[in-house]
């Protein structure tokens, strides 16, 4: 062979080399060299990097101490995991919500997939703004839906309480309980868990899954559970291909689907690192070496309406403040505002009001409510949206919506038994005054007792707040703007409603902008809302109010 034709062998093999790299590379995405940290130290959480999330958990530990808290720190960019999820458009969506539904409309709507329906038809594909609101784990650190970050291998509970859980239900008789007991210690899977995903799969009453029967004339006397294989553009193509995995299976009881289905949910998601039920929803953690492929259903709601279901069954059996684990992961580059649930409209013409506590107020379900639901941090402004009227079990009881989207009740002042007078909520109209009184003498140190809060020790962490530390917060800039500034047109650095002073109504505007609930529109109003002038509007300016507004500094 002549040195010519070797070169351009040797050419040849080396392009061809290089083809099969460059094509590995793309044909393997999945393959993410991140490295992930789990780490049980709360304190440790950076509060600039991952804001919220370590005074949400606090919170959380301080009203459940038997509550563990673990950090699962992905390694993964906020926007890049919201575009991993926002995909399969007109194919196979990854997230989809109900369709022809009241709640789950508008703004929940995929922009490009509008209402094209998938898998049953029941099922529209979700919008960018509603992955961000679900995936955003700050929405749901609160009592009702934590339990989407339970740790799923297996706890003890006694034939009873599994018992009280599946009353009512297609679940409810000996053999399949049984077999979840069984299963769950079989396969070191959570039996709340177990029961959670068989209900939240088929229903409270079941389907044809689950009965029996067969459909249009096949597998009768087959069982399938957990919807193993059960995929398709129709009903009938969802229940057979359901059923036929079960003929496969050899799943001839409900019972031995219940164990198959465990095995396999154990084999291919808790025990490949998917340990919690939002981790099998949106699958963001690698040790198995992918990403975003692995999620156990489309259903944008499951992780959360799981966890409701295991909320409920908690609460009836009085088992909340039990020992239990959770894992939370967090993102690099999440935004200093939690996501808004899409349609939740802001309105200005709210009650704002200050959360006067050192603390935290406790968000509860009810006037007086025995559910904690969320938190306020001291010092926060929010909506006060119904003042109550009249006292229930000895204080008034307002309803707020937090600026995390969360609406319930909180104690508005001190419980009548309460030794000292304080007002939790105080309005924006009387901040200056309330204020000047609070400056008035200092409270004593130890006023932080059951009796000297909200009485029933309810409100654990509702410090009174420190006089000396009222006294100096300046409320420079609510005062009215200068006459002769204003009077020329000019901009005022903070003042977005152009009103002469810079208050809680700016920065809910700039918030609102941000958010991309209500944009800005006139000029004016974004040149005032660009309060550090970098020409743009961002999270840094809406905090230089806040503070501005809350402690004096300067714009």
């Amino acid at each position: 062979m002549s040195k010519k034709v070797k070169r351009i062998s040797l050419r040849i093999l080396v392009f061809f080399g290089i083809c099969v790299f460059l094509l590995s590379l793309t044909i393997t995405p999945k393959q993410h060299a991140i490295t992930q940290i789990v780490s049980s130290n709360i304190d440790e959480i950076d509060t600039l990097k991952y804001p919220g999330i370590k005074e949400a958990i606090t919170s959380l530990k301080t009203a459940h101490p038997n509550w563990n808290f673990k950090i699962l720190y992905t390694g993964l960019d906020w926007y890049d995991v919201i575009q991993n999820e926002y995909k399969g458009h007109h194919a196979t969506p990854s997230n989809l919500i109900p369709a022809n539904s009241n709640t789950y409309n508008n703004k929940w709507v995929c922009s490009i997939c509008g209402l094209e329906t998938y898998d049953t038809g029941s099922w529209i594909c979700a919008s960018e703004s509603a992955i961000k609101y679900m995936m955003d784990i700050r929405n749901f650190l609160d009592d009702e839906s934590i339990f989407q970050f339970l740790e799923l291998t297996y706890t003890y509970y006694n034939y009873d309480q599994i018992q009280k859980m599946i009353n009512g239900t297609y679940l409810n008789n000996n053999s399949v309980i049984n077999a979840i007991i069984d299963s769950a210690k079989t396969y070191n899977v959570n039996p709340y868990y177990i029961i959670a995903r068989l209900i939240q799969e088929q229903g409270k009453s079941g389907t044809e899954l689950v009965n029996g029967h067969g459909y249009n004339g096949k597998y009768a006397g087959y069982y399938n559970a957990f919807n193993i294989g059960a995929t398709g553009n129709t009903r009938a193509d969802v229940v057979l291909n359901g059923l036929k995995r079960a003929y496969d299976e050899g799943w001839t009881s409900l019972a031995s689907s219940i164990r198959g289905g465990t095995s396999i949910i154990a084999k291919n998601y808790i025990a490949r690192g998917q340990n919690t039920l939002y981790l099998q929803k949106f699958d963001v953690e690698n040790s198995d070496g992918s990403l975003y492929s692995h999620q156990y259903m489309q259903n944008l709601l499951a992780a959360k309406n799981e966890a409701s279901k295991i909320t409920k069954v908690v609460n009836e059996l009085q088992t909340l403040d039990n020992s239990y684990n959770f894992l939370i992961p967090v993102y690099d580059n999440m935004p200093q505002f939690t996501a808004t649930e899409p349609n939740l409209q802001y309105s200005q013409a709210d009650d704002l009001v200050k959360v006067n506590v050192d603390g935290t107020l406790r968000i509860r379900n009810a006037p007086s409510g025995n559910q904690t639901i969320g938190w306020l941090n001291g010092g926060e402004i929010v909506s006060r949206i119904e003042k109550a009227q009249t006292k229930v079990n000895g204080t008034y009881w307002d309803k707020v919506r937090s600026n995390t989207g969360i609406s319930g009740y909180v104690a508005r002042e001190t419980f009548e038994n309460a030794q000292e007078y304080k007002l939790y909520l105080i309005p924006y109209e009387e901040l200056e005054q309330e204020e000047q009184n609070n400056s008035s003498g200092k409270e004593e140190s130890g006023d932080t007792g059951k009796s000297k809060n909200e009485g029933t020790g309810n409100a654990q962490g509702n410090e009174p707040g420190n006089a000396q530390g009222n006294a100096q917060e300046n409320t420079q800039g609510n005062e009215p703007g200068n006459a002769q500034g204003n009077a020329q047109g000019s901009v005022k650095a903070g003042d977005v409603n152009n009103d002469g002073r810079i208050s809680p109504t700016d920065y809910v505007l700039i918030k609102n902008h941000i958010m991309q609930i209500e944009i800005l529109q006139e000029e004016s109003q974004k040149k005032s809302a660009d309060v550090n002038k970098d020409g743009k509007i961002s999270p840094t300016d809406y905090v230089l109010i806040k503070n501005h507004i809350m402690f004096g500094t300067e714009i």
